[in-house]
């Protein structure tokens, strides 16, 4: 489904800022962390595992859609997930690129963390990281 996504994108020349392009980024972007949606409204309080989000797989997989993302008409010296050295500088550059494509659409991801209780023998705390995308208030 993807490839149909990015050819769509590479069908069509226009350079200007495209929002539709760059929800159908941030869709095969989602549906590698099996996350699916219609409408940007499906999004809202959508939760996603910061685990998922960390993975090589899809930083790599972000990386090769810089180009497409380009072709939107987002610029690199506003979005630095844009840029060229992108991939060395930024410590999680999978969450930079969703959260400044989110950004186009006036969405945020939100971070948080779920306590899931309490090691027994050690009395540590068991967390697990996520992120809410929720509207800009």
């Amino acid at each position: 489904m993807e490839e149909q996504i990015i050819d769509n994108i590479n069908n069509d020349n226009n350079n200007n800022y495209d929002s539709t392009k760059i929800l159908l980024l941030i869709k095969c972007i989602l549906i590698k962390i099996d996350i699916s949606f219609n409408d940007v409204a499906e999004l809202y309080n959508s939760e996603i595992k910061r685990d998922l989000l960390l993975s090589d797989e899809l930083k790599n997989y972000c990386y090769s859609l810089k180009d497409e993302i380009k072709k939107t008409g987002l610029s690199s010296s506003k979005h630095t997930s844009l840029q060229s050295n992108s991939i060395e500088k930024q410590q999680f550059p999978a969450v930079n690129t969703l959260r400044q494509l989110l950004k186009a659409y006036k969405l945020k991801l939100k971070p948080y963390v779920r306590s899931l209780g309490y090691e027994i023998n050690t009395g540590k705390k068991i967390t697990e990281r996520y992120y809410l995308i929720c509207p800009f208030s």
